[in-house]
């Protein structure tokens, strides 16, 4: 993305086009670093746009709004390549969520 940093707030220090994996578009768009952390941001309604990389965390969708996860995209979140990955578990207690382009492991 424009104005990258390099620092641990994104998902590759190697590469200077890599930055956060998460992305809540709105009219100033939010990242995130996992997606626990972009889930408890989002609005019912939203979209979560997440880069086609691998997380490993628990997910706990657990307040009544619905948001979706929209897996795969490219570093600058304009295209989908692929899908994203979630080693671990979801778990959905409020709510609803939507998932597109994602493996679950």
């Amino acid at each position: 993305p424009i104005n990258y940093v390099m620092d641990n707030n994104d998902y590759d220090d190697n590469d200077p086009n890599m930055g956060p994996a998460i992305k809540i578009e709105r009219s100033i768009p939010s990242y995130y670093k996992t997606l626990q952390a972009a889930y408890n941001n989002a609005e019912s309604g939203d979209t979560i746009l997440v880069a086609g990389v691998t997380f490993t965390e628990s997910l706990s969708i657990n307040v009544d709004k619905t948001v979706t996860f929209s897996g795969g995209y490219d570093a600058y979140f304009s295209i989908i390549t692929g899908s994203s990955i979630l080693n671990g578990d979801i778990n959905v207690s409020a709510g609803s969520l939507t998932i597109g382009n994602f493996v679950l492991q």
